[in-house]
């Protein structure tokens, strides 16, 4: 039997098999399934503890530096079709019945050192990063394009690649508001603001030096330094 944690009602409870919470690997859309990936193959997994393979052949070129296994990188678009890769670069969609159908292929200049992946940006476009280069993907049309500028919501969008000499540009409405050395990636923002984890620049993100805060009503970055910060987690109403 397998207890849970309710920490809305602080409470400990026994979970009801089946469950969500006793699937492998990443959840669908309607939680009633899993997929995961390993060596080449996608596996998908049942609410009723049933396993079958999907597909085989999904590659990962890696890099001899790599210090991770191959897998593919896997993203549900619905309940049955799912974004994968043939080899990085190739991108495909993989359907709950087997059959495979090509979107783009994508000319990835070299191995990953680190697994490829996707997700979606603040503003819901596919993103697929691979070998240190970012391309948004569009479904629809079987098309890519670079992803010079990411999307973090509410219009503030900041500089895909770091640079060395600063960190990333960050841009609301498409003005540059500043420069940054921090944490983009999980930075919070709502209609007024955009809140980021930084430190020196040059430091190392993984021990960040505070919170910087930019206000569109004064249009001025305000930096609060935090001991021992370990993630922004969101914004209170006051």
């Amino acid at each position: 039997m397998k207890n849970y944690y309710d920490v809305k009602q602080k409470q400990y409870g026994r979970l009801r098999l089946p469950s969500k919470w006793t699937l492998r690997g990443l959840l669908s859309p309607d939680q009633a399934k899993s997929i995961e990936g390993g060596a080449d193959n996608i596996w998908l997994y049942n609410l009723n503890g049933t396993r079958k393979l999907l597909g085989s052949g999904f590659w990962v070129n890696l890099d001899i530096r790599a210090s991770t296994m191959s897998k593919p990188p896997l993203f549900w678009l619905d309940n049955n079709n799912i974004l994968t890769q043939k080899a990085n670069g190739k991108i495909v969609i993989l359907r709950l019945d087997g059959t495979v159908a090509p979107i783009v292929d994508i000319p990835v200049k070299k191995p990953a050192v680190s697994l490829p992946y996707f997700y979606r940006d603040g503003e819901g476009n596919i993103t697929y990063k691979c070998s240190g280069e970012a391309f948004a993907i569009d479904i629809k049309n079987r098309s890519y394009t670079p992803y010079k500028w990411s999307a973090l919501g509410h219009q503030f969008t900041t500089e895909t690649e770091r640079n060395p000499l600063y960190g990333h540009i960050v841009r609301y409405r498409g003005q540059e508001i500043g420069k940054v050395w921090g944490d983009v990636w999980n930075a919070l923002t709502n209609d007024e603001y955009i809140a980021v984890e930084y430190g020196e620049v040059g430091a190392n993100l993984g021990y960040p030096k505070g919170i910087q805060v930019w206000s569109q009503a004064s249009g001025k970055w305000t930096t609060i330094d935090v001991k021992g910060l370990t993630a922004i987690v969101g914004w209170i109403d006051e």
